[in-house]
């Protein structure tokens, strides 16, 4: 079965052309390609858990017949997709044989360690699919997560009853393997809503998959799992994601004047308080800079303390009231992440509001402006990635603002009130 994608194209076409007009700073351009490679890649899904037999018949199931001989336990698989087959094997002695096409028949018998496969199955082209083989030992599902973290976008847990040793291993998996989790019941809905009760922390759903015996009475033929709910949960996940990756290339390259109008601010999905900002951002761009109050034997450094105590103060604030919000926050409860990182961004675009009157004739100024520029822009692109490692980021971030607005005060003139 094909998943269903939305149009990624115009999304592509828009960041190329940005990128070719060479209007935004390297920094940015780097983001915008990572982005670009972020909508041309697919999803990386991983099969995890207890439960081999079934997820092999599941990972059968999803892709097809014909990838792997029968019989024999499975090693760690990885599948991508290629016009053209070709099979990458890791030997349990650390030798590695490539063979042009689909795994031989005598693959299982050389002790394989881990085998990446290319293959031309359709629903490669929007996912690529881990299966992750590995006891039900703690001590070795560990490093299996932690290795397997790094190649997943989402992550399965598949089980049938979520045991308390599987929430014990789960609970102490990288929380980069948890960003984007849902657990997989082989059974009935049923049995999938039994759970949903017990809410299995770190989870974003629990998504039944009917599973029958192990084999046909009749036939003697081993069932395989029906793919249907997993599929449509995936589907809803890559569209989801895909849209937010849209949405925020647009917003990005709004910055620049690089978006159509028909696809301007609103359409990048930013929201009634960012438009108004961005509205505001770009009359007072378009407005004379204001003068700076001073008195005519004023010196250039009175000017500068005058511009940029407010903005000081500003910061010394926002920063305050966000470490006053995370001495309240208890760990485990709410979205902590994503409160910093929006609190991160209205900073940074009230900075950039107020960059925009600056004057044009202080070298000092014009550095402070550029910095604040690319310092907003950075924090949206933190808050598209999202999580812990981003939110100590922009907050590090915050910081570094402010370092730069102090060194940019005249050493011992006070700030103005």
């Amino acid at each position: 079965m094909e998943l269903n994608a939305p149009d990624t194209h115009a999304a592509l076409e828009m960041i190329e052309r940005a990128l070719a007009s060479e209007s935004i700073p390297p920094r940015i351009a780097r983001s915008c390609e990572r982005l670009a490679e972020r909508l041309r890649r697919p999803v990386r899904v991983g099969l995890l858990g207890y439960e081999p037999d079934q997820r092999a018949r599941l990972f059968t199931s999803l892709v097809g017949d014909g990838l792997m001989p029968a019989g024999g336990d499975w090693p760690t698989i990885e599948v991508s997709f290629s016009a053209r087959p070709r099979t990458c094997v890791t030997l349990s002695d650390a030798t590695r044989l490539v063979v042009q096409g689909l795994p031989e028949d005598d693959l299982l018998e050389r002790d394989p360690a881990f085998v990446q496969i290319e293959a031309p199955f359709g629903i490669l082209r929007r996912i690529s699919l881990l299966y992750l083989a590995v006891g039900e030992d703690p001590a070795q599902q560990a490093p299996a997560l932690a290795w397997a973290a790094r190649r997943l976008d989402v992550a399965i847990w598949c089980t049938r009853r979520f045991s308390s040793a599987e929430a014990a291993i789960w609970a102490a998996a990288p929380e980069g393997l948890k960003n984007h989790a849902h657990l997989l019941v082989f059974g009935a809905e049923a049995e999938a809503a039994a759970l949903r009760s017990r809410r299995p922390a770190d989870f974003a759903h629990v998504v039944a998959v009917p599973c029958p015996e192990l084999s046909d009475a009749v036939s003697g033929v081993a069932a395989v799992p029906d793919p249907r709910g997993l599929i449509a949960r995936l589907e809803a996940d890559i569209a989801e994601a895909q849209r937010e990756d849209i949405d925020s290339a647009k917003l990005l390259l709004h910055r620049f004047g690089l978006v159509p109008e028909a696809g301007g601010a609103d359409a990048a999905g930013t929201g009634p308080d960012r438009q108004e900002a961005a509205d505001a951002a770009d009359r007072n761009a378009a407005a004379p800079a204001a003068p700076v109050a001073t008195r005519p034997e004023a010196s250039e450094e009175d000017g500068r303390r005058a511009l940029l105590s407010e903005p000081v103060l500003y910061l010394k604030r926002r920063a305050r009231n966000l470490f006053e919000t995370l001495d309240w926050q208890d760990d485990g409860e709410g979205d902590w992440p994503a409160e910093v990182l929006q609190h991160c961004c209205d900073t940074a675009d009230g900075l950039r509001d107020r960059a925009a009157t600056w004057p044009e004739d202080d070298a000092e100024i014009l550095y402070l402006r550029d910095f604040v520029n690319e310092a907003s822009d950075m924090a949206v692109l933190l808050q598209v990635e999202g999580g812990a490692e981003q939110a100590q980021d922009a907050a590090a971030l915050l910081v570094q603002l402010r370092s730069e607005f102090e060194s940019k005060l005249p050493v011992g003139l006070p700030m103005a009130c």
